[in-house]
């Protein structure tokens, strides 16, 4: 089963707004969800890591959270529990992130834990075992932006937008490339000095 999800989330009383896109016979539409819900909700903080490996992919979930995370995208899964598609599979559920619009406009503290609406991550934030694996996949994530030097990737792609962006009267956001570039540029060295990381 495809759904998309407006402002939902796999807690009690945060399911109302999953839309079924898609169905292929495997689980029963909107149970599985349900089943998710409880199965998640039923975990101590002990359970927690294990559960979520359970129910998710867990490693592609933590990778999706760092991404957010360190992109500052404000109208995902992490900060609005928004703007993504729950695929559930064979096994296990997946979120593929989509409209992400929002993001490399803000500077936020990693360590803030302010904005987080997605419960499922500010529950995690709360576990030591999943708080440590979530860092551990920021700052993996960190890593592979500089080694596949993702600035000169923003630079080359900016330089290709910004008079088509600048010339279409319908973009909703300023054209602003330069100030995105340059918080590519800076964004690992912060989150290290946030993380106190090497």
């Amino acid at each position: 089963n495809l759904y998309e999800a407006k402002v939902s989330d796999f807690v009690a009383g945060r399911t109302a707004h999953f839309e079924l896109e898609e169905e292929d016979g495997l689980w029963e539409p909107y149970a599985d969800i349900q089943a998710a819900v409880d199965t998640i909700g039923g975990a101590s903080a002990a359970e927690y890591v294990g559960t979520l490996g359970e129910v998710f992919d867990l490693e592609r979930l933590l990778r999706l959270w760092a991404i957010e995370l360190v992109t500052t995208n404000e109208d995902g899964y992490v900060m609005n529990a928004n703007n993504y598609l729950a695929y559930h599979g064979q096994e296990r559920w997946t979120l593929v992130p989509w409209g992400s619009d929002q993001g490399f406009r803000w500077y936020r503290d990693i360590t803030d834990l302010s904005p987080i609406r997605g419960e499922l991550t500010a529950r995690c934030e709360g576990v030591p075992e999943c708080h440590g694996r979530l860092e551990t996949a920021i700052l993996d994530l960190v890593a592979d932006w500089e080694q596949g030097d993702f600035a000169a990737m923003v630079s080359a792609e900016a330089a290709v937008i910004q008079g088509d962006c600048e010339a279409d009267p319908r973009a909703p956001l300023p054209c602003d490339t330069a100030s995105m570039l340059q918080f590519v540029k800076d964004r690992p060295a912060t989150i290290r000095q946030e993380l106190g990381a090497p």
